[in-house]
């Protein structure tokens, strides 16, 4: 077992290690830096019983909010192919002039023709 000496610019008790000289002391943590730690495992404890945490071999587990970012992303894509579907709709029924005659129509047949040569060129 290490010697334990108390030292005398501080006041405090050390551990007994020394490094190049240098004592180690035995400073306890401040107060608020242990309340803030135990309040982060609390935290995770109810993050990890209220969320879906851990995988399984049917998915993971629910969690008590049944959360899923998956079926938030499906709403998602629910709600841009519905605003999609009237421009798609009209740009379907419209001949090639008659875009270009219609700006609104035009600009979103351009804004998609460019995301799509991005993806495929």
């Amino acid at each position: 077992m290490a010697h334990v000496e108390h030292d005398v610019i501080s006041g405090q008790n050390t551990t007994g290690h020394e490094w190049d000289g240098i004592k180690e002391l035995n400073t306890p943590l401040p107060k608020w830096w242990v309340y803030v730690f135990w309040a982060t495992v609390i935290w995770a404890i109810g993050y990890w019983i209220a969320m879906p945490a851990w995988p399984t071999p049917n998915g993971f587990t629910r969690g008590m909010m049944e959360y899923s970012s998956r079926g938030d992303l499906a709403n998602e894509l629910d709600i841009q192919k519905k605003a999609r579907s009237q421009w798609l709709g009209k740009l379907e029924a419209a001949s090639v002039e008659d875009i270009a005659k219609d700006k609104t129509l035009l600009n979103y047949a351009l804004a998609g023709g460019k995301i799509a040569f991005g993806e495929n060129c």
